[in-house]
């Protein structure tokens, strides 16, 4: 099944944008922590307990596999990416990076990197003209299983 032009529109805009102000944080910010996979599970355990985190192939791929409620990143992965894969758990297969995944995604910054980081990120995607949703996370109970596993996405 091919994604729609307007899917596919949002996800490299949204990519954009993470890719202008992330790379532009200094090295030594916490967003830019390479993160081991232990510490990506403490992190993902805080806002989704019923995940884990696991290695995957290759040192840029990160993903979310709603059905095996598992995140995983590759070797280079920072803390900013693991929160982007957080904000996909919380989410429908349908959201990919839509307005309410930058919402959930600049919250989830918001909670662990504070304030100017998540405010620099919201800018960034205003910048390319993106909607943000508002910043809410649903609890994780209600968030449901999914009967497709969303790869390539991170």
């Amino acid at each position: 099944m091919s994604r729609s032009p307007h899917r596919r529109r949002w996800a490299n805009k949204t990519y954009e944008a993470e890719a202008v102000y992330w790379r532009n944080l200094p090295l030594e910010h916490e967003a830019r922590r390479q993160v081991t996979v232990e510490h990506a599970n403490e992190i993902t355990k805080r806002f989704l307990p019923d995940y884990t985190v696991t290695r995957s192939k290759g040192f840029g791929t990160a993903y979310c596999c709603w059905d095996r409620r598992e995140i995983k990143i590759g070797g280079m992965a920072q803390t900013w990416l693991v929160l982007h894969e957080i904000a996909h758990g919380y989410g429908r297969a349908t959201d990919k990076h839509n307005a309410a995944f930058r919402g959930r995604y600049a919250c989830l910054v918001r909670i662990v990197l504070g304030d100017d980081t998540a405010d620099g990120l919201r800018k960034a995607f205003a910048d390319l003209g993106l909607d943000i949703g508002p910043e809410v996370l649903p609890t994780p109970q209600t968030t449901l299983p999914h009967p497709t596993t969303m790869k390539g996405e991170g």
